[in-house]
Protein backbone atom coordinates (compact mmCIF):
# COMPACT_ATOMS: atom_id res chain seq x y z
CA UNK A 1 0.00 0.00 0.00
CA UNK A 2 1.12 3.59 -1.04
CA UNK A 3 1.46 6.19 1.85
CA UNK A 4 0.77 9.61 1.06
CA UNK A 5 3.40 11.87 1.10
CA UNK A 6 3.08 15.11 3.01
CA UNK A 7 3.25 18.65 0.75
CA UNK A 8 2.08 21.78 1.62
CA UNK A 9 -0.59 21.67 -0.86
CA UNK A 10 -1.94 18.80 1.17
CA UNK A 11 -3.31 20.99 4.01
CA UNK A 12 -5.13 24.37 3.77
CA UNK A 13 -2.84 27.57 3.14
CA UNK A 14 -3.53 29.04 6.25
CA UNK A 15 -3.14 25.91 8.12
CA UNK A 16 0.00 23.92 8.93
CA UNK A 17 0.51 20.40 8.94
CA UNK A 18 -0.32 20.07 12.71
CA UNK A 19 -3.58 22.08 11.72
CA UNK A 20 -1.98 25.47 13.31
CA UNK A 21 -3.24 28.66 11.95
CA UNK A 22 0.11 30.06 10.36
CA UNK A 23 -1.51 33.58 9.83
CA UNK A 24 -0.27 36.63 12.50
CA UNK A 25 -2.62 39.72 13.43
CA UNK A 26 -1.38 42.22 11.15
CA UNK A 27 -1.67 46.31 11.41
CA UNK A 28 -3.95 46.64 8.84
CA UNK A 29 -7.57 45.93 9.82
CA UNK A 30 -8.48 44.94 6.29
CA UNK A 31 -6.12 42.05 5.72
CA UNK A 32 -7.39 40.98 9.03
CA UNK A 33 -11.01 41.07 7.81
CA UNK A 34 -9.67 39.13 4.65
CA UNK A 35 -7.84 36.56 6.58
CA UNK A 36 -10.94 35.94 9.05
CA UNK A 37 -13.60 36.00 5.76
CA UNK A 38 -11.12 33.31 4.02
CA UNK A 39 -10.66 31.61 7.58
CA UNK A 40 -14.65 31.45 7.90
CA UNK A 41 -15.84 31.22 4.43
CA UNK A 42 -19.27 29.80 4.31
CA UNK A 43 -20.30 29.80 7.82
CA UNK A 44 -23.25 31.39 8.37
CA UNK A 45 -23.37 31.23 11.94
CA UNK A 46 -19.91 33.53 12.37
CA UNK A 47 -21.21 37.12 13.00
CA UNK A 48 -19.59 39.49 12.05
CA UNK A 49 -19.20 43.67 12.80
CA UNK A 50 -17.67 46.70 12.24
CA UNK A 51 -17.73 50.20 14.06
CA UNK A 52 -16.27 53.44 13.71
CA UNK A 53 -15.70 55.47 17.11
CA UNK A 54 -15.19 59.20 17.01
CA UNK A 55 -15.66 61.38 14.51
CA UNK A 56 -13.10 64.09 13.68
CA UNK A 57 -10.49 60.74 14.22
CA UNK A 58 -12.40 57.96 13.84
CA UNK A 59 -10.94 54.63 14.93
CA UNK A 60 -12.34 51.39 13.05
CA UNK A 61 -12.83 48.59 15.41
CA UNK A 62 -14.07 45.12 14.18
CA UNK A 63 -15.69 42.49 15.88
CA UNK A 64 -16.43 39.01 15.49
CA UNK A 65 -18.00 35.78 17.48
CA UNK A 66 -19.89 32.20 16.38
CA UNK A 67 -23.99 33.01 16.76
CA UNK A 68 -24.95 30.14 19.60
CA UNK A 69 -22.09 30.41 22.14
CA UNK A 70 -22.02 33.56 23.77
CA UNK A 71 -23.94 35.86 25.29
CA UNK A 72 -25.70 38.25 23.44
CA UNK A 73 -26.41 40.70 25.72
CA UNK A 74 -22.52 41.12 26.73
CA UNK A 75 -21.87 41.49 22.96
CA UNK A 76 -24.47 43.77 22.46
CA UNK A 77 -23.38 46.07 26.04
CA UNK A 78 -19.67 46.12 24.61
CA UNK A 79 -20.51 46.88 21.04
CA UNK A 80 -23.15 49.32 20.64
CA UNK A 81 -23.10 51.02 24.41
CA UNK A 82 -19.93 51.31 26.16
CA UNK A 83 -17.51 51.49 23.41
CA UNK A 84 -19.26 53.70 21.23
CA UNK A 85 -19.95 56.47 23.92
CA UNK A 86 -16.83 55.90 25.53
CA UNK A 87 -15.57 59.96 25.31
CA UNK A 88 -11.80 58.84 25.68
CA UNK A 89 -12.39 57.57 21.62
CA UNK A 90 -15.31 58.99 20.80
CA UNK A 91 -14.56 62.95 21.39
CA UNK A 92 -11.39 62.62 21.27
CA UNK A 93 -10.25 66.22 18.98
CA UNK A 94 -6.64 64.79 18.56
CA UNK A 95 -5.05 61.63 17.16
CA UNK A 96 -4.65 59.00 19.83
CA UNK A 97 -1.45 58.82 21.70
CA UNK A 98 -0.08 54.99 22.47
CA UNK A 99 -2.08 51.99 22.26
CA UNK A 100 -5.24 51.56 22.11
CA UNK A 101 -5.87 48.10 23.02
CA UNK A 102 -4.00 48.89 26.32
CA UNK A 103 -6.84 52.27 26.86
CA UNK A 104 -9.39 49.55 26.37
CA UNK A 105 -8.26 47.26 28.58
CA UNK A 106 -7.92 49.21 31.11
CA UNK A 107 -11.18 51.12 30.65
CA UNK A 108 -13.00 47.90 30.52
CA UNK A 109 -11.63 45.62 32.73
CA UNK A 110 -13.40 46.20 35.61
CA UNK A 111 -16.88 45.74 33.76
CA UNK A 112 -15.79 42.91 31.20
CA UNK A 113 -13.31 40.33 31.25
CA UNK A 114 -10.54 41.19 28.12
CA UNK A 115 -7.26 40.31 27.52
CA UNK A 116 -5.09 41.25 24.64
CA UNK A 117 -3.60 38.40 22.02
CA UNK A 118 -0.59 38.33 20.02
CA UNK A 119 -1.88 34.81 17.88
CA UNK A 120 -4.19 34.61 15.33
CA UNK A 121 -4.19 31.05 16.13
CA UNK A 122 -5.80 31.73 19.63
CA UNK A 123 -7.96 34.39 18.59
CA UNK A 124 -9.35 31.60 16.34
CA UNK A 125 -9.77 29.49 19.04
CA UNK A 126 -10.92 32.04 21.20
CA UNK A 127 -13.74 32.31 18.82
CA UNK A 128 -14.63 28.95 18.71
CA UNK A 129 -14.58 28.19 22.38
CA UNK A 130 -17.34 31.00 22.91
CA UNK A 131 -15.57 34.12 22.73
CA UNK A 132 -15.87 37.84 20.99
CA UNK A 133 -12.63 38.72 19.08
CA UNK A 134 -11.86 42.27 18.40
CA UNK A 135 -9.30 43.60 15.94
CA UNK A 136 -8.34 47.75 16.22
CA UNK A 137 -6.51 49.53 12.77
CA UNK A 138 -3.15 49.82 12.75
CA UNK A 139 -2.24 47.73 15.95
CA UNK A 140 -1.09 44.19 15.68
CA UNK A 141 -2.94 42.51 18.51
CA UNK A 142 -6.16 41.62 18.94
CA UNK A 143 -8.48 41.49 22.34
CA UNK A 144 -10.44 38.64 23.12
CA UNK A 145 -13.78 39.28 25.12
CA UNK A 146 -14.94 36.58 27.91
CA UNK A 147 -18.57 36.04 26.77
CA UNK A 148 -19.47 32.37 26.63
CA UNK A 149 -23.31 31.67 27.21
CA UNK A 150 -24.95 28.47 25.98
CA UNK A 151 -28.54 27.90 24.88
CA UNK A 152 -31.26 28.97 27.52
CA UNK A 153 -33.16 25.32 26.92
CA UNK A 154 -30.64 22.89 28.09
CA UNK A 155 -29.83 19.98 26.07
CA UNK A 156 -30.89 16.88 27.09
CA UNK A 157 -30.44 13.21 26.40
CA UNK A 158 -32.21 11.42 23.45
CA UNK A 159 -34.75 9.64 24.40
CA UNK A 160 -35.18 7.40 21.43
CA UNK A 161 -31.78 6.45 20.50
CA UNK A 162 -29.82 5.90 23.88
CA UNK A 163 -26.34 5.19 23.90
CA UNK A 164 -23.94 3.18 26.71
CA UNK A 165 -21.21 5.47 25.65
CA UNK A 166 -20.24 8.64 24.76
CA UNK A 167 -21.92 11.90 24.93
CA UNK A 168 -25.54 12.14 26.13
CA UNK A 169 -26.28 15.23 24.54
CA UNK A 170 -29.68 15.68 21.84
CA UNK A 171 -30.18 18.22 19.54
CA UNK A 172 -33.45 20.61 19.89
CA UNK A 173 -36.06 22.46 17.70
CA UNK A 174 -33.58 25.44 17.24
CA UNK A 175 -31.40 25.19 14.47
CA UNK A 176 -28.84 28.14 16.21
CA UNK A 177 -28.77 25.72 19.23
CA UNK A 178 -27.54 22.87 17.38
CA UNK A 179 -25.17 24.18 15.28
CA UNK A 180 -23.48 25.48 18.64
CA UNK A 181 -23.63 22.26 20.20
CA UNK A 182 -21.58 20.56 16.88
CA UNK A 183 -19.20 23.48 17.03
CA UNK A 184 -18.65 22.92 20.54
CA UNK A 185 -17.29 19.64 19.60
CA UNK A 186 -15.51 20.74 16.47
CA UNK A 187 -13.43 24.00 17.09
CA UNK A 188 -12.32 23.72 13.92
CA UNK A 189 -12.48 26.33 10.83
CA UNK A 190 -12.87 23.93 8.39
CA UNK A 191 -16.59 22.79 9.64
CA UNK A 192 -18.63 24.66 7.98
CA UNK A 193 -22.36 26.35 8.31
CA UNK A 194 -24.00 26.90 6.04
CA UNK A 195 -28.14 27.94 6.07
CA UNK A 196 -30.58 26.84 2.72
CA UNK A 197 -34.22 26.78 2.23
CA UNK A 198 -35.65 23.86 1.31
CA UNK A 199 -39.11 23.35 0.52
CA UNK A 200 -42.32 25.74 0.63
CA UNK A 201 -44.91 26.38 3.45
Amino acid sequence: MSQEIYTPSNESKHHDRSNKITLSISESLETNIKNLNDLFTNCTDVVKREVDIGTKFPVKIYGTYVDGLVNREIIESFFLGRIIDYKNLSESTTPIEGSITELIIDHFSATFDIREVRSMDDMVRGILSGDAAIFVENTNVGLMIACRGWPARGVGPPETESVIRGPREGFVETIRFNTALIRRRIRDTKLKVEMTSMGII
